[in-house]
């Protein structure tokens, strides 16, 4: 299983987590969150690299982001040119 990333774009928080196979099933091995207020993206950002930093991950490390939640359509984290 690939490296994988999910963020739910909230109103009052963005979350994160960051999804790895751990003895063949799938475990969270990093979350993150952030406030989000008018910044889904910069939260979304945030939390993000909380979850990344708790899993000694980078961003080139991840193979897939999946975004949900009332912010994901103002949030970039779901579209290709962000990588």
């Amino acid at each position: 299983m690939p490296l994988v990333a999910g963020i739910d774009c909230g109103t009052s928080f963005s979350k994160a987590v960051v999804i790895a196979d751990v003895d063949g099933a799938p475990r969270v091995i990093g979350r993150g969150r952030a406030r989000s207020g008018v910044n889904v993206d910069q939260a979304a950002g945030e939390a993000l690299d909380q979850a990344l930093s708790q899993a000694n991950l980078k961003r080139e490390d991840l193979k897939y982001i999946a975004t949900t939640g009332f912010g994901r359509h103002r949030s970039n984290r779901n579209q290709t040119k962000w990588w």
